[in-house]
């Protein structure tokens, strides 16, 4: 969906196409195994370094800069919010990020 955001540069349009590409991949089990010597399991997949965030943003303040950045003026929130999204595994920590991204907003939530 994001692909087809008008807003995005031929530069975002292009990672992000290599992203969804990848990311069909693993799920058409194409996506060669990187086992590690001392796992028996086959079930690990490298992840691509573009898609990883640097060390020490690898915690939960990293990845809401990450994806929302800085907040927009007001007028464009809601369409920059429905542009952008982050995905959790347990509704505890999806209300854990909602939270903390409407702490981030001035505005009073509707």
């Amino acid at each position: 969906m994001r692909l087809r955001a008008s807003s995005l540069s031929p530069e975002e349009k292009t990672e992000l196409q290599q992203f969804a590409e990848w990311f069909l991949s693993i799920g058409d089990g194409t996506t060669p195994n990187t086992v590690p010597v001392e796992q028996h399991d086959t079930t690990w997949v490298q992840i691509p370094k573009y898609i990883l965030l640097p060390a020490e943003q690898r915690n939960l303040t990293g990845l809401i800069s990450f994806v929302y950045g800085s907040t927009p003026h007001m007028s464009e929130l809601p369409d920059y919010l429905c542009e952008r999204a982050i995905l959790a595994p347990t509704n505890e920590l999806a209300a854990a990020i909602n939270s903390q991204v409407m702490s981030q907003i001035a505005t009073e939530e509707i």
